[in-house]
């Protein structure tokens, strides 16, 4: 099922999210997830097309996929909510992903950087200037759109990305 999040406007202010991202962050990463049986994904791009063609990829891997449309709802659900793996598109409107990332990393090194959430960049644009952009931003990889279900899974390997650690 892809159901499509509310309007980032009716979630909780800033306080709140930035509260829920310190009480994700305390949890123990072995605990988070173990009860559900297969790993979270967020997947943030402006282009609703590309959501559900991602989505639809990652459901038939067997993953759990939420959706957001820029940068800023994506921190408001990572704030909300934890994920193994966030793919994070480089150029959207609102908040691009390399603002929304370089804000996560400081939201981590303002609580103590107990937690590093895993972001991969993805871009319909090739190239070093791109990847390069991403890495300096803090996004812990890079992979171009648009991408295989096998690609995307060596990725992941290459970046100890475990995301079948919680298949059943």
């Amino acid at each position: 099922e892809l159901g499509l999040f509310r309007n980032s406007s009716t979630l909780p202010e800033k306080a709140t999210s930035e509260l829920r991202l310190v009480t994700s962050c305390v949890s123990s990463p072995r605990e988070f997830n173990s009860d559900h049986g297969s790993a979270k994904i967020l997947v943030a791009d402006d282009s609703l097309m590309i959501r559900k063609s991602i989505s639809r990829v990652l459901h038939n891997e067997g993953l759990s996929v939420d959706l957001a449309e820029n940068g800023q709802m994506a921190l408001e659900m990572m704030g909300l909510k934890r994920y193994d793996l966030v793919l994070m598109d480089l150029q959207m409107p609102v908040m691009d992903g390399l603002e929304a990332v370089r804000r996560l990393r400081q939201q981590e090194s303002d609580f103590g950087g107990v937690y590093h959430q895993k972001v991969i960049g993805i871009s319909a644009y090739t190239g070093e200037p791109y990847s390069s952009d991403a890495l300096r931003a803090g996004m812990d990889g890079f992979i171009e759109k648009p991408f295989s279900a096998q690609r995307f899974m060596e990725l992941c390997e290459e970046h100890g990305i475990s995301l079948n650690k919680f298949s059943n």
